[in-house]
C-alpha cells in the first residue's frame, strides 16, 4: 500500500480522477475515477504489474485537461523476485545452494519448484514454506545429483498463484563423480538364474553402496543388497523378465550420491512356454470362486456358485409338509452356458425329488429327475440362453436326509475358425 498525494488547490473541482502508467505515460490505466479532491491523499495497493517507467497522473474529475503527472518514472516492483539462482551459475550435484527471492505484498508463504528442461517440468521443493514477512528470503537446497545446462528455479507465494517469479535465465548441474555405475549400462541382455556382475566406481569419501535395481524404468526401485564395497557385486538375476530394467548405486552415507544405468538393459526368463504356444483352441472353463446359494424361488445371475438344498451345505433340508421350490441360474455373460456338477446327493425316496430343466423355466425340456443316494452326472446347458432350472420337492417324512451339494460354472465355447 503506497499513498498518492496531491496539492488540492490546483484543481477547482470537489472530485479528481487518478490514473497510472507503467510505459512512461504513454497509456493509462484507471486508479479511481472519482476520490474528494480535498484529501489530497489516496491509500494505492500497487497493482501486479511490475515496471521500471511508471508514473502517475492526477486530474480533475470533471476537467481532464486540468491534470498534473509524476515527474519522472518510478518503478512498481513484482511481489517476487527471485535473485539466485538467476542464471549462469554452475552448481554441483548434491552440494547445497540457496535459492534466494525478494517478496512484497505476498501471504509470506511460498511454494518452490525446480525445472531442469528450461520451464517444461517442474518439480516441487517444498510447498507452503514460510519465508517471513521479507523482503529477502532464502531456502537451502540439496542440488539433484544429475547433468543438466537448463536449470530454473521458479518461487510463487502460497496464497496468490499470479505472483511468482522465474530465473531470468538458466543454471547449470554438475553431476558428481562419487558414484560412476559402470555396468549395467544399457542393452544387455540377462539371463534370470544366471549370476552378473554389477560393477561401479566410488570416489569422494565413498566406500560403500546400496544397489537396487528396476523392471519399469526407474518408476519403482528392489533392493538387491543395502550396503556391499568393492566396486563388484555378483548379482544372481531374479525371474522377473522385462525389457526396461536399470540397476541403481547410492552411497549408504548420503543417497544424493548415485548413479543409474545410462539406459535399459533386459531380463529374459529361462523358462520357456512350450504348451500352450499359440494357435490352441481352449474351452474357457470359469471356476468356483465361492458364492454360495440355497435351493428357493429366487433366480440368480451368476458367474459361479456353489448350489445346495434348502438345508445349506450344513444342514439337511426340510420335510415337513410338501415343499417345491423352482430355481432359475443365468450366465452372467449371455454367450456362456451353465453346467452343473453334483458332488454329494441323498433324499427320502422318489417322493423328494430334485428336476433338472434345459433352460429359463420349468416348462423347459425336462434333463432328468433324481432321488435316492445315486450322484447325477453333470451337465451342461445346450439352450441358447445358457440357464438352468431346478426344480425340487420335498414331501413329508419322519427321517432327515442330507440333500445335495452342486457347483455351478460359468462354460464359454470358443469357435473354431
Amino acid at each position: 500500500m503506497e499513498n498518492i498525494t496531491w496539492v488540492p488547490a490546483f484543481f477547482t473541482g470537489a472530485n479528481v480522477k487518478l490514473e497510472y502508467s507503467i510505459d512512461g505515460g504513454t497509456t493509462w490505466i484507471t486508479i479511481v475515477s472519482s476520490t474528494p479532491n480535498a484529501s489530497g491523499s489516496f491509500a494505492w495497493t500497487l497493482p501486479n504489474n511490475p515496471s521500471t517507467t511508471a508514473r502517475v497522473r492526477v486530474s480533475d474529475a470533471s476537467n481532464s485537461l486540468s491534470n498534473d503527472i509524476s515527474n519522472s518514472n518510478f518503478t512498481i516492483a513484482p511481489h517476487v523476485t527471485v535473485t539466485g539462482p538467476n542464471g549462469g551459475q554452475n552448481w554441483t550435484g548434491c552440494s547445497s545452494q540457496s535459492i534466494t527471492w525478494n517478496h512484497g505484498g505476498t501471504s509470506g508463504l511460498f511454494d518452490i519448484e525446480y525445472s531442469t528442461d528450461n520451464g517444461t517440468t517442474w518439480t516441487l521443493l517444498a510447498n507452503n514454506y514460510n519465508g517471513g514477512t521479507g523482503p529477502s528470503s532464502s531456502y537451502t537446497w540439496q542440488v539433484p545429483n544429475i547433468n543438466t545446462i537448463q536449470g530454473l528455479v521458479r518461487v510463487t507465494d502460497d496464497g496468490d498463484p499470479l505472483k511468482t517469479d522465474v530465473s531470468n535465465a538458466p543454471f547449470t548441474i554438475t553431476q558428481t563423480t562419487n558414484i560412476v555405475l559402470l555396468s549395467p549400462n544399457g542393452n544387455q541382455n540377462w539371463i534370470s538364474g544366471t549370476t552378473q556382475a554389477i560393477t561401479y566406481s566410488v570416489g569422494g569419501g565413498v566406500t560403500t553402496v546400496r544397489l537396487d535395481y528396476s523392471t519399469d524404468n526407474g518408476a519403482s526401485w528392489i533392493n538387491i543388497i543395502t550396503s556391499t564395497s568393492g566396486g563388484v557385486y555378483n548379482w544372481t538375476i531374479p525371474n522377473t523378465p522385462s525389457n526396461v530394467c536399470l540397476v541403481r548405486a547410492r552411497d549408504t552415507g548420503n543417497a544424493c550420491n548415485s548413479d543409474v544405468s545410462d539406459s535399459p538393459f533386459a531380463i529374459v526368463s529361462q523358462v520357456n512356454v512350450l504348451v500352450p504356444n499359440g494357435g490352441e483352441i481352449r474351452q474357457a472353463t470359469v471356476g468356483n470362486q465361492g458364492l454360495s446359494f440355497n435351493m428357493d424361488n429366487v433366480p440368480v445371475t451368476i458367474n459361479t456358485a456353489n448350489f445346495y438344498d434348502a438345508g445349506g451345505i450344513s444342514g439337511n433340508y426340510p420335510y415337513t409338509g410338501s415343499t417345491i421350490y423352482t430355481k432359475t441360474f443365468t450366465p452372467d455373460i449371455p454367450t456362456n452356458k451353465l453346467r452343473v456338477t453334483f458332488t454329494a446327493f441323498s433324499t427320502y425316496g422318489s417322493s423328494d425329488y430334485l428336476k433338472i430343466y434345459n433352460g429359463p423355466s420349468s416348462a423347459s425340456p425336462l434333463i432328468g429327475t433324481y432321488y435316492g443316494s445315486a450322484i447325477p452326472p453333470s451337465y451342461t446347458a445346450t439352450n441358447s440362453t445358457g440357464q438352468l432350472t431346478f426344480e425340487w420337492r420335498g414331501a413329508s417324512g419322519s427321517t432327515a436326509y442330507a440333500g445335495f451339494e452342486s457347483y455351478i460354472t460359468s462354460v464359454a465355447r470358443l469357435r473354431r475358425m
